[in-house]
């Protein structure tokens, strides 16, 4: 029998699922579980409730990190330092305490979030902003029992290399999804491993989807590769069952990095798994040393697009754009075969995530240093609430203008009533 889901039955059912204020790691853990299991009921697919879901699990994860922080006594890691290997170290905490015993099976989906500023810029540039930025397929090798990790990652062919490489970058979040047939999902593992170790399928820049499987993103990847051991199914694989969109939140900066303004480019975004039917999440792990630096940078990432998008800071992107090409084109001249389009979207988000990266770091360091304060004044982390009053704070503050300058953006004098527009 199939149920129907209304959406006054689905704000039901979901406020009830995240009524109770968690308290405990593994609270959380069950609450974003619940979350999830909302969209694997049959025929209530809606992206309606796909954005609403992956707003309460942001939430969650949020107070998540700061319920991990509170336990690691507050202590946070400089910008520079790198976060211990995932589910395995004892300064991570791992949401499901028996993750220990659960061994990685070929198909599982790891979907992470990575330290450096174009992590950040990829986590919240989509309409639905998320904590996560990568992810890739496992593979499990049976002639050598070696655990792979196979993943399309930028400027770089698709490639499969040992899970203990993937796991040592310096990621401060990373959730565990595994597909409800086992056997699908070995498939989908095997196909993967198989086609990064015998093509050169290169990454796809421009971010349009590629229906001849010959460049990926990380997610795309994933997705193809389920797709592709499934094809001669009668129901093949089709994930996500949301995909991202961009161009809807921030019009102006995604105009900007390459898109036509007005355009609402479908993605497939990282985060995208964890809604898509099937899909179970077996684990989550947090660095609570390094979660703090992830959610300032998410907070300063937010209101620099906000600042871009409203106009309240001016940027001539179309040196930007030029520049971007420019360097496209010499390397589409030296590397003719891996190389992407010249009018590559990625490209252009990777160069501004450059220009961005010292004003990111710089807001960043002045979050860390009010929080320090906090710590000192109530043995508390800032909240993200915090964090993002505090930025804004200081946005007319002689440090900042400064900063923006020093960096091609120009803040400009805005009226109460532009502010409010722009908002």
């Amino acid at each position: 029998m199939k149920f129907t889901l209304s959406i006054l039955s689905f704000l039901i059912i979901s406020s009830s699922a995240f009524s109770a204020d968690p308290t405990t790691l593994q609270d959380i853990l069950n609450q974003e579980v619940d979350l999830i299991k909302l969209l694997n009921l049959p025929t209530t697919a809606t992206s309606e409730h796909a954005d609403e879901i992956r707003a309460q699990l942001t939430a969650l994860r949020y107070r998540a990190a700061e319920i991990a922080e509170a336990n690691a006594q507050n202590k946070t890691r400089s910008l520079t330092q790198i976060s211990p290997q995932a589910f395995s170290a004892e300064q991570v905490v791992t949401l499901n305490p028996a993750f220990s015993k659960v061994e990685f099976q070929s198909g599982d989906i790891l979907v992470v979030r990575g330290s450096s500023t174009i992590s950040t810029i990829i986590a919240n540039i989509t309409d639905q902003p998320s904590q996560f930025s990568h992810s890739f397929i496992i593979y499990v090798n049976p002639a050598d029992n070696v655990t792979y990790a196979v993943e399309a990652l930028m400027g770089q062919q698709l490639h499969a290399h040992p899970l203990s490489q993937a796991l040592t970058e310096g990621l401060s979040r990373m959730n565990l999804y595994r597909y409800e047939s086992p056997d699908i999902a070995a498939s989908a593992g095997a196909m993967a491993y198989n086609r990064a170790t015998t093509q050169n399928i290169p990454y796809a820049n421009s971010l349009i989807l590629d229906p001849t499987f010959c460049k990926e993103t990380c997610a795309e990847d994933v997705a193809d590769n389920y797709f592709l051991a499934t094809k001669n199914l009668s129901s093949p694989v089709k994930l996500p069952t949301f995909m991202s969109t961009l161009g809807a939140k921030y019009p102006n900066l995604v105009a900007a990095l390459g898109l036509p303004h007005g355009t609402v480019l479908p993605v497939e975004w990282p985060i995208d798994f964890e809604t898509s039917s099937g899909m179970t999440l077996v684990a989550e792990s947090i660095d609570p040393l390094a979660s703090f630096g992830s959610r300032a940078k998410d907070a300063a990432a937010g209101v620099l697009f906000g600042w871009i998008e409203s106009g309240s800071v001016g940027q001539d992107f179309t040196k930007l754009i030029a520049m971007a090409k420019q360097q496209l084109a010499a390397k589409s001249a030296a590397q003719p075969t891996s190389a992407s389009a010249p009018d590559s979207i990625m490209s252009t988000v990777n160069l501004f995530a450059t220009k961005a990266n010292d004003i990111m770091n710089a807001l960043t360091l002045k979050i860390m240093a009010a929080n320090q304060a906090k710590i000192k004044a109530t043995g508390e982390n800032m909240s993200q609430a915090d964090i993002s009053a505090y930025v804004e704070s200081i946005r007319f503050q002689p440090f900042v203008e400064k900063l923006l300058r020093a960096n091609g953006l120009e803040p400009k004098a805005m009226s109460c009533q532009e502010l409010i527009g722009g908002r």
